[in-house]
């Protein structure tokens, strides 16, 4: 709860708002724990510490809520690779500029917020509804990326690698060995791909 305005109070703008986030944390919270299949209403409710009546005022169903927390969620994965990739500059060198670009975004399609992105799409396969609502949000997110991807690389001066193509190879790569570690437990299996990864990216870039 955000501490009272000078006034005394916490304006009924400020209490919504905080209702929306703590609904959206519970959802994203549950999802990573649980599943999407099991992310129910009244468990949101319930870790938010509010009433189905409220989550209904604000989202109307379940559906809008998982499409809000996914709109959310997006955002955040976009916050958490810019700040993955701040380390990336011109004053290093190709090879360990690859070196953190691997291992920041291996740490990322490691971690909760790419199990949130699974369950996610484990979701849309069937929800046709949440599928098409967030059809223009999935594109927005790769746009980001992309952009994002384009102007570190470029910042630091290495030319080669800097297309959407070469973006996308590394990261269904990586999310391909992050979906085979719930199973798969071997980290040489994994540290020996990256490497092969990496060896590719430094044949086909180059620094100014």
């Amino acid at each position: 709860m955000k501490p009272a305005t000078k006034r005394g109070f916490v304006t009924n703008q400020e209490r919504t708002a905080e209702t929306k986030q703590a609904l959206i944390d519970a959802t994203l919270e549950i999802m990573w724990k649980e599943g999407a299949a099991r992310t129910t209403l009244s468990k949101i409710t319930r870790h938010a510490g509010t009433s189905g009546a409220l989550a209904f005022y604000h989202f109307h169903d379940r559906n809008t809520l998982m499409t809000a927390a996914m709109r959310y969620h997006f955002d955040t994965l976009i916050d958490a690779i810019s700040h993955g990739l701040q380390k990336v500059s011109k004053e290093k060198s190709t090879s360990e500029n690859i070196e953190i670009i691997l291992g920041a975004l291996w740490d990322i399609f490691s971690s909760k917020l790419f199990a949130i992105s699974i369950e996610n799409i484990v979701e849309a396969r069937t929800n046709i509804k949440l599928k098409e609502d967030l059809k223009d949000d999935v594109v927005e997110y790769h746009q980001k990326f992309e952009k994002l991807w384009h102007k570190t690389i470029t910042s630091a001066g290495i030319t080669g690698i800097e297309s959407p193509d070469t973006l996308n190879f590394i990261v269904c790569t990586i999310r391909g060995l992050a979906v085979q570690r719930t199973l798969k437990k071997n980290q040489q299996y994994y540290e020996s791909i990256i490497s092969e990864l990496k060896k590719y990216l430094m044949a086909r870039s180059s620094q100014r």
